[in-house]
């Protein structure tokens, strides 16, 4: 879905936040609730509102997958993290 082209996973930040342990700093049903409905959470969630300041009003899209695809990206990140953490 193109993640990668604003995103990495323990490289630092790009257009949008390093997701390195991300599902350890956020609750997992507030990741799948902002997976699932990125713009309201965007116009809603205090902590989506604060992101969406920080990164000067650039708007993750509205990435319309479905909830196996949102658990599945979970699971991605959190191997990805373990990997990193492991040095590879």
């Amino acid at each position: 879905r193109g993640c990668q082209g604003c995103h990495t996973v323990g490289l630092g930040r790009a257009a949008g936040p390093d997701l390195f342990g991300v599902v350890e700093r956020r609750p997992v049903d507030w990741l799948k609730s902002f997976l699932k409905n990125t713009p309201e959470m965007l116009d809603t969630d205090p902590l989506a509102m604060a992101m969406l300041k920080e990164y000067k009003g650039f708007r993750m899209p509205d990435t319309r997958i479905t909830d196996q695809e949102i658990e599945a990206v979970l699971h991605y990140l959190q191997l990805r993290t373990s990997e990193r953490r492991a040095g590879e």
